[in-house]
């Protein structure tokens, strides 16, 4: 079964780039919480200075009925705000409600505690019912309704900013990992491979350039000095072939010198045997003669007598 390899390229972006991107849509997602409750702990803190004006007295009661003025106090729409007196009629007011609160609320905010939720709709409203405390006596009850159009517009064009950041960070991020990948690695890598593929065809006179002294400029310095090294190795290898060569060529002269040396002695010892042959057959008539001479000198000294 053929296996499917990732790339070193692949690798890389995977294990740089997706990892900064997970990161960076962390910490996104938490500033734009952090943002929003920001949001909504600056509006709290509005409403809570312009409470403590009112109980001051730095502004007057009547200030609820001006909408504008009370919305760039607290820079947010106002959907509607009012005084609560004691006798629970309403002192002050910028027009109705459009959310209606029960008397518990409303007493339990007469009791000092503030009162704040949030009512869900298009558009999330917050409602506030907070005590005026003048001489340590609840003597109002201060009903806002507010929208938060405003701080949802901040909001989102912070959003959107943040959203460019990270387009804008990636992208950057993409192009530095795919210059450092392919223009400092990548490419310094791939002569490295093109290195070995001629050091396999035989060709130990490649080298490469070393640029820098980092880890793969090391690695391009080992890669020549070994090349090198077994260049020098091969043209010692090729001296000793070639002594070697040279060696049973002197071998091969020294046999037919040889062979040429045992066919003249065989040649010599064939002749001086065809010539002991001749002797002996010579030598050996010779004595058969003597041997006759001496039996007829035996018959004749036998005559004689």
């Amino acid at each position: 079964m053929k296996k499917n390899y990732l790339s070193l390229s692949t690798k890389m972006f995977l294990f740089t780039i997706m990892p900064f991107v997970l990161v960076i849509i962390i910490i996104s997602i938490l500033s734009i919480q952090h943002r929003i409750e920001y949001e909504r702990k600056l509006t709290s803190n509005r409403i809570e200075s312009y409470v403590t004006l009112l109980e001051s007295g730095d502004l007057s009661f009547n200030s609820i009925k001006q909408k504008k003025k009370i919305e760039k106090l607290l820079d947010e729409k106002v959907l509607s705000a009012e005084l609560i007196k004691r006798d629970r009629s309403i002192a002050f007011t910028t027009g109705a409600p459009e959310y209606e609160i029960n008397k518990e609320q409303i007493n339990k905010a007469f009791q000092g505690y503030i009162i704040t939720f949030t009512r869900h709709n298009r558009i999330p409203v917050q409602i506030s019912l907070r005590p005026i405390i003048v001489k340590d006596t609840v003597v109002a009850i201060l009903h806002l309704e507010l929208s938060f159009e405003k701080s949802n517009d901040r909001n989102k064009q912070y959003t959107l900013f943040v959203l460019f950041l990270n387009i804008f960070g990636i992208i950057l991020s993409f192009l530095l990992i795919y210059f450092l990948s392919k223009k400092i690695i990548l490419n310094r890598l791939k002569g490295l491979a093109d290195m070995c593929s001629e050091i396999r065809r035989g060709n130990l006179n490649h080298r490469l350039s070393v640029k820098s002294h980092d880890e793969l400029g090391i690695l391009a310095l080992t890669f020549n000095n070994m090349t090198e090294k077994l260049a020098e190795r091969n043209k010692q290898l090729k001296d000793e072939k070639q002594k070697v060569l040279d060696n049973i060529r002197e071998l091969g002269k020294y046999r037919e010198h040889l062979e040429s040396l045992i066919k003249e002695r065989t040649k010599e010892l064939e002749e001086k045997n065809k010539e002991l042959e001749r002797f002996n057959k010579l030598f050996v008539g010779r004595e058969f003669r003597i041997k006759e001479l001496k039996d007829k000198i035996k018959e004749i000294e036998k005559k004689i007598i």
